[in-house]
């Protein structure tokens, strides 16, 4: 087969597909594959909705679980106990530069859960996620970062993170966590824990985070979960210190914001037009162990939400969505293990789901995208024009779409440009997400907390 035992996959605004092939993945001893993992790159040239180029990208690593493209043209990959970026910079299919970014010094050898998912936000901030790495000690030494990630429950041990400067974090016996810090390693800092294996992580347009909680060992249910910064989940490993309830409600703890299928191995936000209106907005979550993508409506509930669930895919035994992401033309990709075995195969396959007919138009770059990256790429390139970007940034926080509003908030806050006139729009516009992340993302000088909280209806 052209492709194999998929464990993640990412597409860039070039429409290119960058697949994790695994070969080391509880590899067994008559295994004929390559040594080391590989990513491959493939390219759907004729447009016909199969990929018709296929090349290996970059070869050479182990364990390997996630690839993400970043908007700046860097290839973020994700391995058991390592993050490190990659780069073509001659354009041939080939990755030409690597940087070491962050590495897990640990005995640990349990192939996924250890480092896994990725999401980035405007602020050049990169987000990872890692599972409970077997409970063996170990330290995070970062190189390089603006990095948010998750480290799971660790298997009770203990464990130390270590940030540029030599800044440490002990990370908690027996629970995963989410962590931050910035792109060259520096301040290093908890965010949220109680997790057993937060497997992926995504942002919606307005910077809010969810994460999925893979598998809690024979404690269930796996768990949706919307992250608060100093947030505590619940989980513990230590053997009086599990889920204490069957709901998986820890009394003291936070809240999960829903169950999920078993094993969630991806989520995202959609946000394009493709699928029907009433997609945009939602979370799409793979499940690995029912064989399955569901789909999950948001409805604001206080700090929270509420879900309501439907299948969007159900598969026979052997769909097995290992990643979901989104193209930007509002395609979906998904990453497919094809077998229920945990060993290597040699099976694998990448499924593209798209609208029967789609409407034939051409693509829109700009701000008013209806695709979320493209509307952040386009945010991006104005804020290299000078003057002349920032008065377009300007105008679209008036736009009648929340979410180009979103991004103009974002691009304007990120070179200290928004006046104290657009702070105090903004903190009265009409759509909540958008009066929670201006909350979230605002210079002190320019609110009054208090007096916002006090006065905001939601």
């Amino acid at each position: 087969p052209d492709i194999v035992t998929v464990t993640g996959l990412s597409v860039d605004q070039q429409n290119r597909v960058y697949v994790v092939e695994s070969h080391t993945h509880f590899r067994p001893e008559n295994y004929q594959g390559p040594k080391t993992d590989r990513i491959r790159l493939l390219q759907d040239t004729t447009g016909d909705g199969h990929a018709d180029r296929i090349q290996t990208f970059y070869e050479g690593s182990t364990e390997t679980m996630n690839v993400a493209a970043h908007p700046d043209g860097w290839i973020y990959v994700a391995t058991r106990s390592s993050i490190f970026r990659l780069r073509d910079n001659d354009d041939d299919g080939t990755a030409d530069a690597r940087q070491n970014l962050v590495q897990l010094e640990t005995t640990a050898t349990y192939p996924h859960n250890g480092f896994s998912g990725f999401a980035f936000d405007f602020f050049n901030n990169i987000y990872f996620s890692m599972g409970e790495n077997e409970g063996a000690d170990a330290e995070l030494v970062g190189d390089f970062g603006n990095v948010y990630f998750t480290l799971g429950q660790n298997y009770g041990d203990d464990a130390t993170l270590i940030g540029k400067g030599n800044v440490r974090l002990s990370a908690l016996r027996g629970e995963g966590g989410i962590f931050r810090c910035r792109l060259d390693g520096s301040r290093l800092e908890r965010i949220a824990t109680g997790f057993w294996n937060p497997f992926h992580l995504c942002f919606d347009v307005n910077g809010r985070m969810f994460v999925g909680d893979n598998d809690p060992g024979n404690r269930p249910p796996c768990r949706l979960l919307t992250i608060v910064q100093g947030g505590d989940y619940g989980y513990r490993r230590r053997t009086l210190e599990p889920f204490i309830a069957v709901n998986a409600e820890t009394p003291g703890t936070l809240p999960m914001t829903s169950s999920t299928g078993e094993s969630p191995t991806g989520l995202i936000i959609y946000e394009s037009d493709q699928l029907p209106a009433d997609y945009r907005g939602d979370l799409l979550v793979a499940s690995w162990g029912e064989h399955r993508i569901d789909r999950y409506h948001l409805t604001p509930d206080g700090a929270s939400f509420r879900t309501t669930t439907q299948p969007v895919i159900a598969g026979e035994e052997h769909f097995r969505p290992a990643g979901i992401t989104a193209g930007p033309d509002g395609s979906l990709y998904v990453g497919d293990w094809a077998d229920r075995s945990y060993p290597l195969h040699g099976k694998g396959r990448v499924w593209r789901i798209s609208a029967i007919k789609p409407e034939t138009k051409q693509r829109d770059n700009t701000i008013n995208s209806p695709d979320w990256q493209t509307r952040n790429a386009a945010a991006r390139k104005r804020l290299k024009q000078g003057d002349t970007g920032i008065t377009a940034l300007q105008a679209a926080l008036k736009n009648k779409d929340p979410r180009v509003r979103a991004v103009a908030l974002n691009a304007l806050v990120s070179v200290d440009k928004l006046t104290p006139k657009e702070a105090n729009s903004i903190l009265q516009d009409k759509q909540a997400g958008l009066r929670e992340q201006a909350v979230r993302i605002l210079p002190a000088r320019l609110i009054e907390l208090p007096k916002i909280v006090q006065e905001d209806p939601s």
